[in-house]
């Protein structure tokens, strides 16, 4: 019987050189192929952690008032105070808010009134354990109250009358950082005005220092003074002057820059100006078809923002503007309108105020300013006006830093400065290199009525701003 011996296994023969060659690319496709994947999902997991919104778990609860309408933290942490109906609450530790469960946060009343309910609160630093805070009912009446010892002590009830049907309406109150000024927004007839306050902020110190502890007298502190009330500026007319000279007679110290009170244009020149302007920017100006109220038609509302020292500001009557964190002027702007207007706080005192006073300053814009901000350390202002374009002003230099295009159709309704905003690889190569000109470049967020939400960033130059969605429209 024949006997298969099974050999070995056959020896495989080599592949010719160009089928070796085509394995070698294929092998690095796949290679650079699945390297290309690895990537492409790590950059996908890293996009997807940072656009992850971080999950803040509670360490602590504090029972409130029933139906809290406005919160205010003072600046040093140490209180945070309540609205709600019946008046004021605060919330304090002895070492100021912290999420210690040893030493939870207590809730209690300070300032209590029935029919009165809180809907806006304003607060700043006084001093050294001692606050002012600016209310707001609604009713439209503002309080000023200071707080001080575990006291509140209210001070002056801002738009009190003996007649309710005289009294004025506030629609906001608001107060300088460090509590020197405060600025109430006034409602009547359909049209608003702004009063600004100078307190006596030594002599408030000095007198409640001499309360003693738990006692809060009403009317036991000095006077607030009215340093000046603004009304919406009268709309620009042909002047009937004859001559520079009669010019310099209608101002109280020479200087006629800025105000636009006093010129020697005529009502045909207006007209002539007003013609060419609409003529060359009409097909800028219908590009926002839903403004079509006329500006005559729609109240006047203002908005206004304390400025601190610094940029150009005029020295007038001989007066030293002040220095350090003090403000020294306010600026404001009337919707409607395109100017924004520069108002001196420091100016000497008068026994009443002015009537009408005039602004120190006028910056003008091309378009309608819908909102307004101003930075932390209020050298930048900016405004966004009714095309989609966002202007930012340096008070230093008295001059536009930068002027963006956000959306031809956009409609503003907030703008708002982000102190701080982290930076690139590529804004961190040119700091290191020293090309990074990140002192005069701000970040804005601006939001629109659509729902569209957009990153602004602005700088000096033709190609030193840039503009990124964040968000889609409704």
């Amino acid at each position: 019987m024949p006997v298969y011996i099974r050999k070995g296994p056959a020896d495989i023969p080599e592949l010719p050189q160009p089928f070796r060659m085509i394995d070698k690319v294929l092998d690095r496709l796949v290679d650079r192929a699945w390297d290309f994947i690895s990537q492409r999902e790590t950059v996908r997991v890293t996009e997807q952690a940072i656009q992850t919104i971080p999950i803040m778990q509670v360490s602590g609860h504090v029972k409130l008032p029933v139906r809290t309408n406005c919160v205010a933290c003072s600046e040093d942490g140490r209180y945070i105070f309540l609205g709600h109906p019946h008046g004021l609450s605060v919330m304090a530790q002895p070492q100021g808010i912290t999420t210690s469960s040893s030493s939870s946060p207590y809730c209690v009343p300070v300032w209590q009134e029935d029919q009165v309910e809180i809907t806006s609160l304003h607060i700043t630093c006084l001093g050294e354990m001692v606050y002012l805070l600016a209310s707001l009912d609604d009713m439209g009446v503002a309080r000023l109250f200071a707080y001080y010892s575990e006291t509140s002590h209210l001070i002056k009830v801002m738009n009190e009358t003996d007649d309710l049907n005289q009294r004025s309406v506030c629609v906001k109150f608001e107060l300088s950082r460090g509590g020197d000024y405060g600025a109430a927004t006034i409602s009547c007839n359909g049209c608003q005005c702004l009063e600004v306050y100078r307190f006596p902020k030594d002599s408030w110190l000095k007198e409640l220092s001499q309360h003693a502890p738990g006692v809060g007298d009403t009317g036991k502190l000095s006077p607030v003074a009215m340093l000046m009330k603004i009304k919406p500026p009268k709309p620009h007319t042909g002047s009937t002057m004859k001559s520079p000279f009669e010019v310099l007679q209608k101002t109280e110290d020479g200087n006629v820059i800025g105000s636009g009170q006093n010129h020697l244009i005529s009502s045909r020149q207006w007209e002539d100006q007003d013609a060419v302007f609409k003529s060359v920017y009409r097909k800028y100006m219908v590009t926002n078809p839903s403004n079509t109220t006329d500006p005559e038609d729609r109240p006047s509302c203002v908005t206004s923002h304390f400025l601190l020292p610094g940029g150009l500001f005029p020295v007038l009557g001989g007066v030293k503007p002040q220095t350090g964190g003090v403000a020294v002027a306010v600026c404001l702007w009337w919707s409607g309108r395109h100017n924004l207007l520069q108002y001196l706080l420091c100016k000497a005192p008068r026994d009443k105020p002015d009537p009408e006073p005039k602004p120190d300053a006028l910056w003008p814009n091309a378009q309608e300013i819908l909102c307004s901000a101003v930075s932390s350390c209020t050298r930048h202002i900016t405004l966004g006006l009714v095309t989609g374009l966002v202007t930012v002003w340096d008070r230093h230099l008295g001059l536009p830093l930068s002027v963006v295009s956000v959306e031809a159709d956009s409609v503003f309704s907030s703008i708002i400065f982000v102190d701080y905003w982290p930076s690139t690889a590529t804004e961190d190569a040119l700091h290191s290199q020293g090309l990074n000109h990140s002192s005069t470049q701000v970040h804005l967020l601006v939001t629109c009525k659509s729902g569209a939400c957009h990153r602004v960033d602005a700088g000096r130059g033709l190609d030193s701003h840039n503009v990124t969605q964040l968000s889609e429209r409704l």
